[in-house]
């Protein structure tokens, strides 16, 4: 990950934007519904 990159992340968590805010406008809706299924699966 580069620097930048990083930077940017902790910027967004000051502003409170969230992961899937942003793939939302990259990502197909199948990959991000898959995404959200992982992410709820770690929670239980």
């Amino acid at each position: 990950m580069s620097l930048a990159r990083v930077i940017q992340h902790e910027i967004d968590h000051t502003r409170g934007v969230l992961y899937t805010e942003k793939a939302i406008k990259t990502m197909t809706r199948e990959e991000l519904k898959a995404l959200r299924e992982k992410e709820n699966a770690k929670k239980t």
